[in-house]
């Protein structure tokens, strides 16, 4: 067990060491000296443990200096046996499990900084830096079309069409959209997500099918016969694995389709993570659905060989400024945005990824003050040991090594530790991560992570072990050799000391204050007015598709079906569809074209969210009706053509004017005039955070084409959850069963909208409370170790008059101090990282002045708590006892 520092180190008999110093050979004499010397002070404070400690030391000194081979009796480590560095190991080794609580504090302390690190960088890893499962991946670009706001949308298939015809650069474009079949063989139904895409896709994305094919130009043509490219995953769990499953036809909703082809096991659908199942987009300018003000569709290209991507881009962007300038009325000032696909997919999660790996670092360099701060009254502690060494020859790198030992052990344990609590740790990092983080199912602690973290580990060991060796160097402790045993190794290690703990204050203040303006903006964000009611509302997402819905006429008729059913169900208070939801994923955005734009011609082409509902759906989502009226039942395909707008495209086109009245068309420049009719309020969409775009809310019965793919939103009575079940049956009751493609709650799409920042914030708030006890914990010891090192002089003070509340606030201002300094060059430091969370702080200011202030004082709280103990102990100090014990 170590000894209490506030005892001074008893001082071994003089002529005992003269004896060992003249007998012993010079590269044996350190370490039984030190070996020695150890036992010898960690003999009992009785005076019969201190006899027959000196009686020992004396009979160990006796017998070294009698024996003419380098066995040395009672010392368990010779030179014949091992190296100097394992010798050094064993010692180390040995000291440490006689100071089993110095070394599980250091060591744990090691693992929480690199257990958080290794697990992040394990989460962060395969979305900043895996390498993407396509040839030349870095050579493939996605294309969106930028709007005046900033914001970038999808593109019409016309658009595409045209810029892979114009462009020199694109050596391939494709586009895509997404496409949720329902399979039903012998093993049931089964909705898949998939993608429908241009027959180009696989060349663009440099992937070759593992058996059969990809599509021809031929199958991506408008009713082809079906044809279907599988996931492997998929082909592995829902065929077996079966080698003959190309040419098979199988059953997507009525319709078959053949497969002719399975995609290699690491193929990524980057675009939609989960899709499982790819069909030919079967688009021709022709098309309907392949409108230019259509957009819908996402793009991606692939760079020709030789060419930059700048380059392209700017290739590409000129041929959409030609577009531009032929289609003013669809484009109206927008441009377009040309992405390497890896920073696409990483756009939204980058910086919280970023910022997160940033806390780790904070972390890992609070741990590191900390465990230096350890080692170096480690060292203190061992002065006098450590000056008997360099006395009787040892070198500075003799005693630096000695010190190094042990650190590179501790440092060993640290890797253990936290390579275990990152394991630990990750299943449930996994689990709390957003849907919408990249390529989360190959988030994994593997040998690389491993190896980072046994490395990061041993460095800040290492680093944590130089402090000692720099400060008690030979030359120093020479010179303490001459002093008395009440000197007190002071001066420049207790300046260390405390910067260390200043350093572990500020850094743990940052991570508070990064902490609180993530809980206030989580917090703010789902406060945020959403435009709609989520309470008792749940949704559930159809689709129809398949022999039985081959027309629009049956697809609006199986959807009346759905609608009539629902809403007369028990518990139901009202029932709607609409062909997209808000904070979904469903992303429809239409040109708005008006008839007279008040705001002048530049406004036309602006894009807006379209939504086209049943007549109930405002009561259902609880909308804000404010001006005019909502639509009515009596709003038919052979009615006037009515829509409804919200209040942002009310005032970009319109400012303070009422838009009653005025006509529109979505779409094509030959889509038919619509009466506005009436105004609601915004609506969150297609993120908590973004700025609010214009929506326009269209009767299903009037939309120009029937959406096969919808959502039922329910309003009820009771608990969603009862009503599930019986909604469930009531759906597939429906003309011969229509499938349901998922069933959630409104309040779990809001919770999905921001998980990306509860993310952020939870973790943060883990790292904030480990750094804000490694720093409590760092300035109570800092503090213990001064009041042990100056019981003499405490007691001094007190045999000249010093009363104990005297001395408590002489220790009290001490640590008062260090917390001072510490807050105040972090909240210095907060500014910085405020910048640093920009983009995942919302609503409030990134520099909060009480945010900073309400955590500054909350940390001085704690200092001041981490303070009081060892100040207290220094008041309770006698002075005689001191005095004597001097």
């Amino acid at each position: 067990m170590a000894r209490d520092a506030s005892h001074p180190a008893r001082r071994p008999p003089r002529l005992a060491l003269w004896l060992l110093e003249r007998r012993v050979p010079e590269h044996e004499r350190e370490f039984l000296v030190g070996d020695l010397v150890e036992s010898f002070q960690e003999a009992g404070e009785s005076p019969e443990a201190q006899r027959e400690a000196r009686r020992r030391f004396w009979r160990e000194a006796i017998a070294a200096s009698l024996r003419r081979e380098h066995d040395l009796h009672a010392i368990p480590f010779t030179r014949g046996l091992m190296s100097d560095i394992g010798f050094d190991l064993s010692l180390a080794a040995r000291r440490l499990r006689r100071s089993p609580g110095f070394t599980l504090t250091a060591s744990l302390t090691l693992a929480l900084g690199v257990g958080a690190a290794c697990a992040i960088t394990a989460v962060a890893r395969p979305a900043l830096w895996g390498t993407l499962p396509f040839r030349d991946s870095d050579r493939i670009v996605t294309l969106r079309e930028r709007f005046g706001d900033g914001s970038t949308g999808r593109l019409g298939y016309k658009t595409i069409a045209d810029i892979g015809r114009e462009t020199t650069t694109l050596d391939q474009l494709a586009a895509v959209r997404y496409w949720s079949p329902t399979l039903t063989d012998a093993s049931g139904a089964a909705r898949l997500n998939g993608l429908a895409v241009s027959a180009n896709w696989l060349a663009v994305m440099g992937v070759r099918p593992v058996l059969g094919r990809g599509f021809t130009p031929e199958e991506d043509r408008p009713n082809a016969a079906g044809v279907v490219l599988l996931h492997y995953g998929l082909w592995q769990q829902r065929f077996g694995g079966d080698s003959g499953i190309v040419g098979r036809t199988i059953k997507l909703g009525d319709v078959d389709h053949r497969v002719i082809g399975v995609l290699p096991a690491d193929y990524e659908s980057v675009l939609r993570p989960e899709a499982e199942i790819l069909q030919p987009l079967g688009y021709t300018d022709t098309t309907g659905s392949a409108c230019r003000d259509c957009r819908h569709l996402q793009a991606v290209a692939r760079v020709r060989d030789g060419v930059p991507i700048a380059t392209a881009a700017r290739d590409a962007e000129s041929v959409f400024a030609r577009l531009r300038d032929a289609y003013p009325a669809t484009y109206g000032s927008h441009g377009l945005a040309v992405t390497p696909l890896r920073d696409e997919l990483v756009e939204n999660t980058r910086g919280p990824l970023l910022a997160l790996l940033g806390a780790s670092a904070l972390l890992l360099l609070i741990a590191l003050a900390n465990t230096s701060n350890l080692f170096l009254a480690r060292g203190i502690r061992r002065s006098g040991e450590l000056t008997l060494r360099a006395a009787l020859g040892a070198s500075r790198w003799r005693l630096a090594r000695s010190m190094l030992m042990e650190s590179l052990l501790v440092s060993g344990l640290g890797a253990l530790f936290g390579t275990a609590l990152a394991h630990s740790a990750l299943g449930g990092l996994v689990a709390l991560a957003p849907a919408s983080l990249p390529r989360i199912e190959q988030v994994r602690i593997d040998l690389p992570i491993t190896l980072f973290t046994v490395a990061l580990a041993l460095t800040l060991g290492l680093l944590s072990g130089l402090l000692p060796a720099v400060f008690l160097h030979a030359r120093g402790l020479r010179q303490r050799l001459a002093t008395t045993s009440r000197t007190v190794v002071r001066g420049s290690h207790d300046a260390v000391r405390r910067a260390l703990v200043v350093a572990e204050l500020s850094l743990a203040l940052l991570l508070l204050c990064g902490a609180g303006l993530l809980v206030q903006s989580v917090q703010r964000l789902l406060a945020v007015d959403l435009g709609f009611e989520t309470d008792h509302r749940i949704e559930l997402a159809l689709s129809a598709t398949g022999a039985r819905f081959e027309t629009d006429e049956m697809v609006r008729r199986a959807w009346r079906s759905v609608h009539e059913a629902v809403r007369v169900m028990p518990g139901v208070t009202s029932a709607s569809l609409t062909s997209q939801l808000p904070l979904s994923d469903d992303f429809d955005s239409w040109g708005v074209r008006w008839e007279r734009p008040a705001a002048g011609p530049e406004a036309q082409g602006e894009d807006a969210f379209r939504f086209a509902v049943t007549a109930d759906y405002a009561a259902t989502m609880g909308l804000t009706l404010v001006s005019g009226r909502f639509l009515s039942a009596s709003d038919l395909a052979t009615t006037e053509k009515v829509v409804v707008i919200n209040q942002q495209l009310a005032r970009h086109q319109f400012g303070d004017q009422s838009p009653l009245g005025a006509r529109l068309r979505i779409g094509p420049v030959d889509a038919p005039l619509r009466t506005v009719v009436g105004v609601v309020g915004d609506v969150r969409h297609p993120a908590l955070d973004a700025s609010v775009p214009g929506q326009l809310y269209l009767p299903m019965e009037q939309n120009p084409f029937a959406d096969s793919f919808v959502r039922l939103v329910v309003h009820s009575t009771t608990d969603p959850g009862a009503l599930t079940r019986a909604l469930r049956e009531a759906v597939l009751s429906v003309n011969g069963g229509i499938p349901i493609a998922e069933v959630s709650s409104m309040s779990a799409l809001v919770d999905r909208a921001a998980s990306q920042r509860r993310f952020a914030e939870r973790l943060f708030q883990a790292f904030a409370l480990a750094a804000l006890v490694l720093a409590a914990v760092g300035i109570f010891g800092v503090l213990s170790g001064m009041v042990g090192e100056r019981v003499r002089e405490i007691g001094v003070r007190s045999a000249l008059g010093a009363t104990r509340e005297q001395i408590l606030a002489h220790f009290l201002r001490q640590g008062g101090a260090l917390a001072a300094l510490g807050i105040t060059i972090g909240a210095v430091g907060a500014a910085w990282l405020g910048s640093a969370l920009r983009p995942l702080v919302y609503g409030i200011s990134p520099r909060d002045p009480v945010t900073i202030v309400t955590v500054s004082l909350g940390l001085g709280a704690v200092a001041l708590v981490a303070t009081l103990l060892p100040a207290w102990r220094a008041s309770r100090v006698d002075a005689m006892v001191a005095l004597r014990a001097e």
